[in-house]
């Protein structure tokens, strides 16, 4: 049967001729692509002849029968000779007429299982505000609480299946590797690309619920259990007990024994209850047993009690502390029996707790009752919390809030003001520099071309001057050539009347004379007048400098107008952080720990609950709870990244601290037709957060890069064939009009996003691109890559500002910080903050394997870089600390 084109032809040519000729680089003009364009040939010639196989090039030099061979010997793209069969295959096509059409031809893909010990980190992306990370290792996408590194959950894809049994994928979310990532600005959105396919997650709403909603609203005292599963309930502080748990949701009322108590607490597993008595005595109760299981007689006047750790021991605290624990009855521990305690907070390890006396005396023990660490509080403790294994202590005064390190005694955060607007603050003094020195630039420039329109006015007038000089010079020299032209002609015309020789030798050499001499007046005529005609070029030339200059000192007055106006409204934009700033200065009313995520949660009047984490004392997240009618003495962190609190109604309600993400688009398919070439390598989200660009395309073909619709993944833009190969990484400016992209064609180009016009093609690199960030004001881009250089250059003139060498392995990211003019780079083995001039800042040499991927929160203040080793690490950009490390799971359920 007849040879089919695609099927047989076409792949060959794929593996060993289509890498050099193709549409996008035809070497020698010869695109090997279609039938059609094999008939045209190139330079040489047709590259095939139908009916004559030896008479076609294509053949001859596959064949090696004529140079130069195809494909030549250690070439780039590593093609492989065609083999003596292929040889023949394509002979007997060309021999039946080289004729057929390139058809789309679906190749059934049957996906392998992924090693098992995969944990290599492929793409990494960090919100703005720098609370979160995500982490593609294989085809799993986790998320991580920052800077500590919590794990709060990972992505799957449900609707993967295995091709070959049908089963559900356990734990993926994608087939293949997920080869990028990116989140939107606002953080709504998450984006992660892979084989032909791009998926789009959104952050679902904070989850608030009530706590046992069968209980009815206006309780006037309540309780709930840590692990969230049990809530005690009373008319009245000291009344009647009822016990409610989720396995039941039904109240069980306690006997009336268990009444006339002063203080209650759940234990850890909220299956055992102490109850402190007005005596002084504790009794510990169990749901449905009609006596209490331990009666603890105590000599110590304790106001308070509360549960120890897992070990079901229990302090009481008062004149003195007393431990105790089941089976020692009669043996209580007193500790520092002479003065009074109050605040006990307990270390939810179990290693040892923390107490305060009303002069406040904080004094931190261990489980045995040994004092560890004490030191005096100048102002009255509203409130302390002890954790990280008696290593961090917070503590809240009267107005102010405080994380101790407890080896040191040193302050590790003391925030007197909403952290976050301190940051925006932060952001928009980096801004105001910025735009400053964006004026001092502008100015200088204004200068530099008014100074070039006086040089070319004063060059101008000099021009005009030579070019009058020129112009009456020539008119000099008309007036010989016209006076000489008269004495030949006369002379002409004496010798035709002379009859006699004498008087014809005399006109003759007359003749001569005068020729001689009009010669010598034109030869001097026309020397005038090409002096004329360089000084009209000259004056033309000169005008059109002059015409330049001036429109160059206009821009550039238009362009310090613009700076200067920028810098007024960052001004103003100052003024209103700094006075948002000012108006959240911090009143804490209420502190509690969330021992899972590490953080301290202080509760404010007005229903703020602030967040920092207990290492390193950044401010991470901030709610809203409610307004000034909740109770911020309620505040209370659950087991299972949770917190609750009482509202206004003294209903308790809950909030998930956990982040939850839902799949709610996939774009492409990774079998059959897909608008998406290859691999999705590159992904980034337009400012409005409206737009997704992806960046891909076939390897060694074309670059592919188009723009979506994030709300309903609607394909907006094709920007076909801006690179010859594949690309690797995209950017929006930070005004949204531009988009820069770079790709393994070792080139960056600038597009026009409205339009997806090409308006800059960076040369420079000798590597793939694997990387670029822009400046804030949209002026400066930096890129870097594979060929271990950093280049920074002007957007506006498209030309390099300057080169930055010095790295020993590939740059695989580079990041600005916002703001600012400095920006973070990830190489292979390093990180580093540069500024634009090149001037290191700081560094470090990273641990681990070869970094792949590098992200920072937008301020700089925390740096998370992933490698081969799969271990993800997090970095304090100010001291270049480490903040935590993460290893990815290794335990894969992959397909």
């Amino acid at each position: 049967k007849p040879v089919d084109f695609s099927r047989e032809i076409l792949p060959i040519l794929r593996k060993s001729c289509l890498p050099c000729h193709n549409a996008n680089d035809a070497k020698g003009d010869a695109i090997l692509e279609t039938p059609e364009s094999i008939a045209k040939g190139g330079e040489t010639g047709p590259s095939a002849v139908a009916g004559k196989p030896k008479d076609s090039l294509l053949l001859r030099l596959a064949a090696r029968e004529e140079k130069p061979f195809m494909p030549p010997k250690n070439n780039k793209a590593d093609a492989p000779p065609l083999t003596p069969d292929e040889l023949g295959l394509i002979s007997l096509w060309i021999k039946q007429g080289a004729k057929g059409a390139v058809e789309t031809i679906p190749v059934p893909l049957v996906w392998q299982a992924m090693p098992g010990g995969l944990r290599s980190i492929n793409a990494l992306a960090v919100t703005r505000n720098g609370f979160e990370a995500a982490v593609a290792h294989g085809n799993q996408i986790s998320l991580y609480q920052l800077p500590t590194g919590v794990n709060e959950s990972s992505l799957f894809d449900p609707s993967l299946s295995n091709p070959k049994s049908g089963a559900p994928l356990i734990q993926a979310a994608d087939h293949d590797l997920v080869e990028s990532l990116a989140f939107s600005p606002d953080g709504h959105w998450l984006a992660s690309g892979g084989y032909r396919t791009l998926r789009l997650w959104e952050r679902q709403p904070e989850t608030r619920r009530a706590l046992f909603p069968k209980i009815a609203v206006g309780t006037n005292w309540s309780l709930p259990s840590a692990n969230g599963h049990a809530m005690l309930l009373s008319s009245a502080k000291g009344g009647s007990l009822q016990w409610w748990t989720d396995a039941t949701n039904k109240p069980a009322v306690l006997p009336a024994a268990a009444t006339n108590w002063v203080e209650a607490v759940f234990s850890a597993s909220a299956t055992e209850l102490a109850l402190l008595k007005p005596g002084g005595n504790i009794e510990v109760w169990q749901t449905g047993k009609p006596v209490p299981l331990h009666q603890i007689t105590l000599s110590n006047q304790p106001t308070s009690v509360t549960w120890l750790g897992t070990g079901r021991k229990i302090l009481a605290s008062g004149r003195g502390i007393a431990l105790w624990e089941p089976g020692s009855t009669n043996t209580l521990r007193m500790i520092q029996p002479d003065q009074s305690w109050k605040s006990v907070s307990v270390d939810p390890m179990g290693t040892g707790f923390a107490a305060v006396n009303p002069d406040g005396l904080i004094t931190i023990w261990n489980a045995k009752g040994e004092k560890q660490r004490e030191w005096k509080s100048a102002e009255a403790v509203r409130a302390l919390a002890i954790d990280l294994g008696l290593e961090r202590l917070a503590v809240v005064n009267e107005g102010r809030f405080r994380i101790f390190n407890t080896k040191t005694g040193a302050v590790v955060t003391e925030p007197t003001h909403d952290a976050r607007l301190e940051r925006e603050s932060g952001r928009h003094q980096r801004l105001l520099a910025l735009s400053r020195t964006r004026v001092d630039q502008q100015k200088q420039s204004k200068e530099n071309t008014e100074k070039q329109v006086k040089a070319e006015t004063e060059a101008l007038k000099k021009t005009k001057e030579l070019l009058a000089t020129a112009d009456k010079t020539l008119a000099e020299k008309n007036k010989p050539v016209e006076e000489k032209t008269k004495a030949r002609d006369t002379a002409k015309e004496e010798l035709a009347k002379a009859a006699e020789d004498a008087k014809k030798k005399d006109w003759e050499n007359k003749l001569k004379d005068a020729e001689k001499a009009l010669k010598e007046a034109t030869d001097a005529r026309d020397q005038a007048a090409k002096a004329q005609a360089i000084a009209t070029q000259n004056l033309e030339l000169t005008q059109a400098v002059m015409a330049k200059a001036e429109q160059d000192f206009k821009n550039a007055s238009v362009a310090l107008g613009a700076a200067e106006q920028t810098v007024k409204e960052c001004e103003d934009q100052l003024k209103l952080a700094e006075a948002s700033v000012a108006a959240s200065k911090l009143d804490p009313q209420s502190l509690t720990l969330q021992t899972e995520t590490k953080k301290a949660l202080v509760g404010q009047k007005d229903g703020t609950v602030f967040s920092y984490d207990l290492e390193t004392g950044f401010a991470t997240e901030t709610w809203q709870l409610g307004t000034n009618g909740w109770d911020p003495s309620s505040l209370t962190a659950l087991q299972g990244f949770a917190l609750a609190w009482r509202d206004q109604h003294h209903r308790w309600q809950t909030l998930s601290l956990r982040p939850s993400w839902k799949l709610v688009r996939t774009i492409g398919r990774d079998q059959g037709e897909s608008p998406l070439a290859d691999r999705v390598a590159a992904l980034a989200f337009s400012p409005d957060n409206q737009t997704l660009a992806s960046g891909g395309g076939i390897p060694s073909r074309s670059g592919e890069i188009k723009l979506w619709s994030v709300k309903d993944g609607r394909l907006v833009l094709t920007m076909l064939n801006q690179h010859s190969d594949a690309v690797t990484v995209l950017a929006f400016s930070p005004d949204g009009k531009k988009l820069a992209s770079g790709g393994t064609d070792k080139m960056a180009r600038i597009h026009e996003v409205a339009t997806g016009r090409m308006l800059k093609v960076l040369e420079g690199h000798t590597g793939h691109v694997l990387s670029l960030s822009w400046r804030d004001d949209s002026q400066v881009l930096v890129t870097a890559g594979a060929d271990k250089v950093a280049k920074i250059w002007d957007v506006g003139l498209g030309e390099q500002k300057k080169s930055i060498p010095g790295f020993n392995k590939e740059i695989t990211s580079v990041n600005h910080v916002s703001g600012s003019s400095e920006f973070w780079i990830t190489s292979g083995e390093s990180i580093r903050l540069i500024k634009e001039d090149g001037n290191g800042v700081r560094d470090t040499k990273a641990e681990g394997d070869y970094l792949q991927a590098g992200a920072i929160s937008s301020d700089g203040s925390i740096v998370a870089v992933g490698g081969i080793d799969g271990m993800l690490r997090l970095y304090n950009g100010q001291t270049m600390g480490i903040l935590g490390k993460v290893a990815a799971s290794s335990n894969f359920k992959l397909h």
